[in-house]
């Protein structure tokens, strides 16, 4: 899809060689590629939508996210790519290390988009190429072409992924606190802007069960202890539902319909 530059080397061997400097030669770093690369304007608008960001991504920079944005369109692009017979995008095709320069952007601007809605990442390409596959492919002018990230973010494939996002059957199946950043920890809880998003994920989770008809002391188990402490467990939610928690055992109780499987019918990719 893309064609790196000797200038997608050289920005990767910046940012890697300040990144064995420290957070703050790496912040610097990341910043001075930036600029040379995007528009002021372009710029100006991290300023606004990291303060909507999904909680996973809010300790990141603008950088770090559009990073983790661009395995999510490998890995999903790779999976469409394969379905239809295009080549799959290549490691560097997305990457702001080596991506060429209108990629660099277009991805970019895409991770705007979606922390704007305050959407996992994940999330968001799944559901949006698998529109893409199912829906779009089909009025597209040339349907064998692999999409761009900025048709990603075209209006009918927001409003597609929106609908999605908002029904928590599916939502509810969205992976959360596996491997994010240690200040999610129950420990870590200082109640700063990125931890008190986080703890309303679990608010969430917990409303979403409800709804479902699933229990919710259920849900609240699978972050006890680890995301949240008992404590402010029992203050958020009631010590009944603390106490069903704590005593539910997911190895011999399969407690609702669907445990570890996956009701949501979302797409494999």
């Amino acid at each position: 899809m893309s064609t790196k530059t000797p200038g997608s080397y050289t920005r990767a061997k910046r940012i890697l060689e300040a990144r064995d400097r420290g957070a703050t030669a790496l912040e610097a770093a990341e910043h001075e590629v930036s600029v040379t690369l995007l528009s002021p304007e372009v710029m100006a608008t991290d300023q606004q939508v990291r303060k909507a960001c999904f909680p996973q991504y809010g300790y990141m920079s603008p950088f770090a996210a559009t990073q983790v944005l661009a395995k999510e369109l490998r890995r999903a692009l790779g999976w469409y790519a394969s379905n239809v017979g295009l080549k799959a995008p290549g490691y560097g095709t997305f990457n702001p290390l080596y991506s060429d320069p209108e990629m660099f952007e277009e991805v970019w601007q895409l991770r705007q988009v979606i922390d704007e809605l305050g959407i996992s990442y994940w999330f968001y390409i799944e559901y949006a190429v698998f529109y893409w596959a199912t829906q779009r492919q089909k009025t597209t002018k040339r349907p064998n072409r692999m999409p761009r990230p900025k048709q990603l973010a075209e209006d009918d494939v927001i409003h597609y992924v929106l609908e999605i996002w908002h029904d928590p059957a599916f939502r509810i199946n969205v992976p959360i606190f596996g491997a994010w950043d240690p200040r999610f920890g129950a420990d870590m809880f200082e109640g700063d802007e990125q931890q008190v998003a986080a703890r309303k994920l679990i608010d969430q989770r917990v409303a979403d069960a409800k709804v479902l008809h699933r229990n919710p002391a259920h849900e609240l188990h699978k972050f006890l202890g680890d995301v949240i402490s008992e404590e402010d467990a029992r203050e958020r939610y009631g010590s009944a539902m603390v106490d069903e928690a704590i005593a539910w055992d997911p190895g011999i109780d399969i407690g609702d319909i669907v445990q570890n499987g996956d009701a949501s019918g979302e797409p494999a990719a």
